[in-house]
């Protein structure tokens, strides 16, 4: 079986390189996909994220058989797992998710998904509770609720638009904490434009943040 992790250029933002390193984000450890995954499913997600930066893989595990060989594994593991908790995608020999595969692991994923957007409750939220405001949102809440518009920004400028806006202001509370109103995917466009506008994808230098809101 031939896989891909399915948010590649989330993890990773590098593309045709082996990198001596690779990225592992902190909000990996609170994602639904980690929560509900064995612990050696655990232990595949980080050597896949390992084994998919290699040469021109770009997140494609070959077969289990590679993953054991490359990784150095006792046993060949299982992407079945992760496939149905939506962490891999299947795919041909030429890289294209097969047909049908989303809708199966969709289906298969949804009732184990929390489904975060500005107006709704986040992880960490009992049932029947007072949906949480975005001015006491967390890192891991703003970027789960970037995440469901990657269509606007996605990658490292998503990293980005998630560590401006989780800056400490002075009184040590994030500056999206002193907005008077949110909506994630506006602003995720106005950061898209301001960044085509110079240009530049890496929108966290100074000339950009001059222009944003305090």
């Amino acid at each position: 079986m031939r896989v891909k992790v399915k948010k590649w250029d989330h993890f990773q933002h590098y593309k045709n390189r082996n990198p001596p390193w690779v990225k592992l984000h902190n909000d990996m450890l609170t994602s639904e996909t980690w929560a509900l995954a064995s612990d050696k499913d655990r232990l595949l997600m980080v050597v896949a994220l390992m084994v998919g930066s290699r040469g021109t893989n770009s997140g494609v595990l070959a077969s289990e058989e590679y993953v054991k060989r490359i990784a150095y594994l006792q046993k060949a593991p299982d992407f079945k797992p992760l496939l149905k908790l939506g962490f891999f995608v299947e795919v041909d020999e030429d890289d294209n998710v097969l047909a049908g595969a989303s809708a199966v692991q969709a289906d298969a994923c949804a009732s184990l998904s929390v489904s975060v957007s500005d107006s709704v409750s986040v992880r960490g939220e009992s049932e029947g509770s007072k949906p949480k405001g975005f001015k006491s949102w967390s890192e891991v809440d703003l970027r789960s609720s970037a995440e469901t518009h990657e269509d606007v920004l996605k990658g490292a400028d998503v990293d980005d638009f998630v560590s401006y806006w989780m800056e400490p202001k002075e009184s040590g509370k994030p500056r999206i904490s002193g907005q008077d109103a949110w909506d994630t995917r506006r602003r995720m466009q106005t950061w898209a434009r301001n960044n085509e506008k110079r240009g530049n994808r890496n929108t966290g230098g100074d000339t950009f943040v001059s222009s944003l809101p305090k």
